[in-house]
């Protein structure tokens, strides 16, 4: 633009190549008499530089400022913009692997972990759990809230194609076990191998890909899974082969706000380019990648395994199959719904059981006639169960 409007830009009627690279250098400068006007979400520092204003902080460093903002906090102050930090539902997840290889073979430390947190993350199982947590959600939190007037609207990101196919199968499923009445759409580019077919998003919508956009604004359609970011080299070739799920469990955490150390704080703009080298890889053995990893994503280290295989081979059932709506569910509902009523039974059981444990603990360290009376009681049993002396 500033080359079609400077008179600098204009060829002369004889040009040496320096007369050409000075002339196209001087129709690139920014003319006096022009106004530029950038507009973007998230300014680079050489974009405040040529569009923006100086603002040179006490400390004399360069800086520039932006000639005008629109933040997110006056966005959502006006109802433009949905505040996301407001209503936070975290979820944590644990789980084990299990190396499944007699060797102990080295793979790249830092690469590794990065896969086996992908492996876990898209294991069917653990894509399962967390569909059935963002589906009851959605019945439970959004609908039964009448959220945006009813017409709420559930989105799904995962970080590559294979993944979303997998979740808007799951979600689909799950969907249909509770009967509901919603369907999930999932968008992606192209036709790509699943189940040993190949799949398009007109093949699993059941509809053309160009009336994604109109079917999701209509019911039955609540749900939309779709992108995955695009694609990169193998990261440490051969680890999956090696190990296993051993087990994994998610939990969905009370809902919170995510408040910020100042509201009012600016982020600094984004460098225009990156730089340095690859660090130099980190090898260690396969056993110990897993134990770092099981260590640092919920490696479950039971102090009394035998109580655990009580609870939850004789206690937690015996609770469960003592609980009115289920046993009422058992006697008048499907398969479906009996599972869906003892899934919630079941989690009500094990808190309570938290809550006890809790109790217990509490009671203990706090009430000290309620300590003198269970040790007198404890030791009486234990010295019982022992036997003699």
């Amino acid at each position: 633009m500033a080359q079609a409007l400077s008179e600098a830009g204009a060829e002369g009627g004889e040009e040496t190549t320096e007369d050409r690279i000075n002339r196209l250098m001087e129709s690139r400068r920014l003319l006096p008499n022009a106004s530029y006007f950038a507009f973007t979400a998230t300014p680079k520092n050489r974009t405040l530089e040529i569009f923006g204003e100086p603002d040179p902080p006490p400390d004399g460093a360069v800086r520039h400022r932006a000639f005008h903002a629109y933040t997110m906090k006056q966005a959502v102050q006006e109802g433009f913009i949905l505040d996301v930090l407001a209503h936070y539902t975290p979820v944590a997840s644990f789980y084990r692997l299990a190396k499944t290889v007699a060797d102990d073979p080295e793979f790249d430390v830092r690469k590794a972990q990065k896969k086996l947190r992908r492996f876990v993350e898209g294991h069917d199982y653990a894509i399962r759990l967390k569909a059935e947590i963002m589906v009851d959600h959605f019945h439970d939190q959004v609908l039964a809230g009448a959220r945006i007037g009813g017409e709420a609207r559930a989105m799904v990101v995962t970080d590559r194609v294979e993944r979303a196919i997998r979740y808007f199968h799951a979600i689909r499923d799950y969907l249909r076990e509770r009967k509901s009445r919603w369907r999930a759409i999932v968008a992606f580019s192209g036709e790509h191998e699943f189940g040993g077919a190949q799949v398009s998003e007109a093949s699993l919508n059941g509809f053309p890909s160009g009336r994604i956009t109109e079917k999701v604004r209509e019911d039955p359609y609540r749900f939309l899974v779709w992108f995955p970011s695009p694609s990169e080299d193998d990261l440490s070739r051969g680890i999956l082969d090696a190990i296993d799920m051993d087990s994994y469990r998610a939990e969905k955490r009370a809902l919170r706000t995510i408040a910020l150390p100042d509201e009012d704080a600016e982020i600094d703009p984004a460098p225009a380019a990156g730089g340095g080298q690859a660090p130099e890889p980190e090898l260690d053995r396969l056993s110990n990648i897993l134990r770092t990893f099981n260590d640092l994503f919920g490696d479950v280290a039971w102090e009394d395994a035998d109580r655990v295989r009580r609870l939850v081979t004789e206690a937690i059932p015996a609770r469960v199959a003592g609980d009115a709506a289920f046993r009422n569910a058992r006697r008048n509902s499907d398969d479906a719904n009996v599972r869906i009523e003892h899934d919630k039974v079941l989690a009500r059981v094990v808190t309570g059981m938290v809550k006890d444990d809790a109790e217990l603990f509490r009671q203990f360290m706090d009430n000290e006639g309620f300590r003198r009376w269970m040790t007198d009681a404890v030791f009486e049993l234990a010295c019982r169960q022992a036997g003699a002396p």
